[in-house]
């Protein structure tokens, strides 16, 4: 014999499995694992860089997660230090940079 509380715990069972698949195909701007061409970055010029956009999204565990390239000629600076309320990451292709992060300034090359 089926009960009263029966049905409710499977409606209750059911309604929960479909919100969580109904919210986890609901957004389509989530990013997911991709492969990125360099020549498909869009690209920006600016007077002292180059910025080429890959991606600016939130993914399944961040709220946003962004990657962008800056290219800089020699002795040209991109802006003034600055702090971020997140974390950043930089990787130097070539060259040499002063990098400013917690209070200091460094000089940094490739790797």
């Amino acid at each position: 014999m089926i009960h009263r509380r029966d049905l409710v715990s499977a409606a209750a069972g059911a309604i929960a499995t479909l919100s969580v698949v109904a919210i986890a195909q609901s957004d389509p701007k989530l990013m997911r694992s991709e492969v990125f061409d360099w020549n498909d970055a869009p690209v920006k010029h600016e007077e002292v860089r180059t910025v080429r956009q890959f991606f600016q999204a939130p993914t399944a565990t961040l709220a946003e997660l962004e990657l962008h390239v800056t290219t800089l000629k020699p002795g040209d600076t991109s802006h003034a230090p600055h702090r971020h309320e997140n974390e950043e990451l930089v990787i130097i292709k070539e060259g040499t940079v002063e990098a400013f992060s917690n209070d200091k300034t460094k000089v940094v090359g490739p790797g």
